[in-house]
């Protein structure tokens, strides 16, 4: 009976030491997704390996660091990371991985000038800086011009690359810009958290949202309802929006109170579509694998906001 103990033990240390066994090494780890389209926008065609630990689909607030991201950020070159509310687990291995000498790349260190405090915080920064594409543009030249220096053999196709798609993204926000320009709405609702500040304040474009950005509450109130249906109402808008990976459960809530008004002639505006607007801080793993990158998603808001300012 003893060896029959002594064996099962055996075995399920087996089992647990082959589950911890991943030692694969990546040259850039980041934290998530915008930080990973960056480095994978101005290395594509290379043999830079390069991991996302926020796996696609994952809801970031709730990330714990495992050993194997541990592993993964304390063997690479750099590690890029936000800097903000979602990621204070980096703190801590942001100081091993730099005594490793682990490049380090904080998004919030780069745009310390132009941070936004969260709507009702007097000492949060509100995290969602790429939403706002000039920020991302930013934040795409340092990690170019930091891999061009970890990478001197490929220097001048990161620095290539890395103007490549600083000019698409500086055409594109030209054509957000172009789009609300014309409009005289200027304002959408967001009923979902709202990650969108840098984005609003960018385009001057007020946005209503339900929830603050970095909300773990999956539930508005009904005040907050009552102060979206309002909006809604009274300017006549057409759209609200849900961000990716929500439940849209607070969208569907609004959208039926408004039915509700249509129905009992206390508002003589038309049904609201609702539709998704990318806040791009994760995304499917559908959409991972299918190669979607930041400016696939920037180009679909830019259509869905075609209709939200008309």
């Amino acid at each position: 009976m003893k060896r029959l103990f002594l064996l099962i033990a055996v075995i399920f240390g087996l089992i647990s030491l082959s589950g911890c066994s991943n030692n694969e090494t990546y040259d850039v780890v980041t934290s998530n997704f915008v930080g990973y389209d960056a480095v994978r926008a101005v290395t594509d065609k290379t043999n830079i390996k390069v991991n996302m630990i926020m796996k696609p689909g994952a809801e970031i607030h709730d990330y714990e660091l495992s050993m194997s991201d541990t592993r993964a950020i304390l063997g690479a070159k750099m590690f890029v990371y936000v800097g903000g509310e979602s990621d204070v687990w980096a703190e801590n291995i942001v100081a091993q991985a730099k005594s490793k000498g682990v490049k380090i790349i904080s998004m919030f260190e780069i745009l310390e000038d132009s941070l936004l405090l969260e709507e009702g915080e007097e000492d949060e920064y509100d995290e969602h800086v790429w939403t706002d594409p000039t920020n991302y543009e930013r934040i795409v030249k340092v990690i170019g011009q930091e891999l061009s220096y970890l990478f001197p053999d490929l220097k001048d196709y990161i620095n290539t690359m890395s103007e490549a798609y600083r000019i698409d993204l500086t055409n594109l926000d030209l054509d957000i810009k172009n789009l609300v320009s014309k409009s005289t709405k200027k304002m959408i609702v967001v009923a979902d958290r709202n990650p969108f500040l840098y984005f609003g304040t960018h385009y001057g474009i007020k946005v209503y949202g339900a929830l603050s950005g970095c909300s773990t509450d999956g539930t508005a109130s009904s005040e907050k309802i009552i102060e979206l249906k309002n909006v809604v109402e009274q300017n006549k808008i057409n759209t609200i929006f849900t961000i990716e990976l929500s439940n849209g459960s607070i969208a569907n809530t609004l959208s039926n109170e408004i039915d509700k008004d249509i129905r009992n002639n206390s508002y003589d505006g038309e049904k609201v579509n609702i539709k998704t607007l990318y806040s791009m801080h994760n995304i499917t793993k559908n959409d991972f694998e299918a190669g979607v990158t930041y400016v696939t998603m920037l180009r679909k808001n830019l259509e869905v906001l075609r209709t939200a300012l008309s």
